[in-house]
């Protein structure tokens, strides 16, 4: 598009050639020129913000892991594109033009009597002589001014650089990889059973969108199935947020999920709480932070530690401890039962007795050899409901002291019920747990919370503790990026310096992006969005 505005610019030289009553032919290399000088008009400017961008991507070759996975093939094909279009603009487009437009545009102006044949002469009517007479524009008057201040202009922009830094440390959302879906959207996910067909899901999920029809002005419904799963994500105009209608969504769904059989749903958004039906394996917490170490003992003291801590801030809520990492809950509970030494005293029991007791009526006696009509045999004692009982029972039992005395378990007893991770997790040969909870607040909120709990924890040697959610990035990904952006304006400085053949000129221009990183900072704070892997790519195309 620019070579083409360029030409069309220094069309002007064609009309004083059929003024001055030039041959066809003498026009025809008029044309020519036209299409040389427009294009060579524009062949700087192009080749460097081009390759200045391509050479930024150049920096993609240092990372590692799932930005490379992701960003690296992004840098290929942008890469590429660009490297196509110098082609096409310097290459194709003259080419075609000077075949077909020249030509065609000449043959339709009379023939004059005049030939030039000195290419001077011929460059004269093509040559764009600037009117210097024209008295500047007041946005030229303005810029030629400031230049004037430029003892001021520095050190005000000095001063913009290092407040924009301190409102990145202190007021810019430090994002991550991922996002989570935003609150105020309503989710759904479903699983079925293994081995269901992907037909039966999409049917299942058919009745889920079936129940919202017809779906409201500013309301946007999307649907997935893959496999025996499902996911739908209702998106609301500002307008239908301060409505009743996602209230109204939330409960017809949850209608929905509870006519389903065999199918682990589940719904978030609207309420402080999700819904949650089946073995999901899944809940409401949206704060994960993973602990990994060693030792095993070492580091449950750690996650026990840290996750008081979090119970004590009051917009938490089920707080606990897991292995699991995809949604963070633990799935079963392990129940603590203390013996009350002093009251066993009183009754003259011992802890063998009581506990003996307890063991027989759970069913998890410690079984002995002995002879039975002759046979060597092995013996477990338990009571007859020792495989039904349930642990709330327990405590109801009733217990013969030695001297004929009955009492009740529940004297005897104090019984506490615990979360408890059902997942052994290494990786690397490093145990991992998981510290999670649900954070009651917005999402600015609980990340902030979230980043104060990492930056207070007191590890040892050979203990890391990161976010879980895979949202954040880890430090090694934090400094990847930063070098990335540090390569690009490098690589960036070194074109630069080859295209002017000078280096005050490309470092004067470079110091344009300070200036740039501070728009970008003050942006993200006014709008509060969160500054996350994407952004800062996006600063590679920026500096380009």
């Amino acid at each position: 598009i620019l070579v083409l505005d360029s030409i069309h610019r220094r069309l002007q030289g064609l009309h004083r050639a059929e003024q001055a009553n030039l041959s066809r032919k003498s026009k025809l290399e008029v044309a020519r020129e036209t299409i040389v000088a427009g294009t060579a008009d524009v062949m700087f400017p192009i080749l460097a913000t081009t390759l200045t961008t391509i050479v930024a991507f150049l920096s993609f070759i240092f990372l590692s892991g799932r930005l490379a996975l992701y960003y690296v093939p992004l840098a290929i094909s942008v890469g590429t594109a660009m490297f196509a279009s110098i082609f096409v603009a310097f290459a194709w487009i003259p080419v075609v033009l000077n075949q077909t437009w020249a030509t065609r545009m000449v043959g339709r102006s009379e023939d004059g009597t005049v030939e030039v044949h000195d290419p001077s002469a011929l460059h004269a009517f093509v040559e764009d002589v600037p009117d210097l007479e024209t008295k500047p524009s007041w946005p030229q008057r303005l810029v030629m001014w400031s230049q004037s201040l430029w003892w001021l202009l520095i050190p005000a922009a000095v001063a913009l650089m290092f407040w924009g830094h301190s409102v990145y440390e202190e007021k810019v959302i430090k994002g991550g990889f991922w996002k989570l879906p935003d609150q105020q959207n309503l989710i759904v996910f479903f699983r079925m059973p293994p081995g269901t067909d992907i037909r039966i899901a999409s049917e299942t999920m058919a009745g889920f969108e079936a129940s919202l029809m017809p779906i409201h002005d500013g309301a946007t419904m999307t649907a997935q199935v893959f496999g025996n799963q499902a996911y739908m994500e209702i998106e609301f105009d500002d307008s239908l947020l301060r409505s009743g209608i996602p209230i109204l969504y939330r409960s017809l769904l949850e209608e929905v999920a509870d006519g389903v059989g065999g199918t682990a749903v589940f719904i978030r958004g609207f309420a402080e709480t999700p819904y949650i039906k089946g073995n999901l394996r899944g809940s409401n917490l949206n704060s994960l932070i993973k602990i990994t170490g060693y030792n095993s003992k070492r580091l449950t003291e750690i996650a026990e530690r840290n996750l008081a801590k979090v119970k004590s801030n009051r917009r938490v809520r089920n707080a606990r401890i897991s292995g699991s990492q995809r949604f963070g809950r633990a799935s079963t509970d392990e129940t603590v039962i203390a013996l009350r030494r002093e009251v066993l005293a009183e009754h003259g029991l011992t802890v063998l007795d009581v506990v003996g007791y307890l063991r027989r009526l759970l069913g998890v006696d410690t079984p002995w050899e002995m002879l039975v009509e002759g046979q060597q045999k092995r013996v477990q004692l338990s009571f007859y409901d020792a495989d039904s009982i349930e642990f709330s029972d327990v405590a109801q039992h009733v217990l013969t002291t030695p001297d004929g005395e009955r009492v009740q378990l529940g004297d005897l007893i104090t019984m506490q019920t615990l979360p408890l991770s059902d997942e052994i997790v290494r990786e690397n040969q490093r145990y991992s747990l998981n510290v999670n909870w649900e954070y009651v607040g917005t999402d600015r909120m609980r990340t902030s919370y979230i980043k104060r709990v990492l930056d207070s924890m007191d590890l040892p040697y050979g203990y890391t503790a990161e976010e879980s959610l895979q949202q954040f990035l880890t430090d090694e990904e934090e400094d990847e990026l930063w070098w990335t952006l540090i390569l690009a304006a490098a690589f960036i400085l070194i074109i630069m310096m080859a295209l002017f053949e000078s280096f005050p000129i490309p470092l004067l221009v470079l110091t344009s992006l300070p200036m740039a990183l501070f728009g970008v900072f003050m942006i993200y704070w006014l709008t509060t969005s969160s500054y996350d892997s994407s952004a800062q790519i996006g600063l590679v195309l920026l500096f380009g």
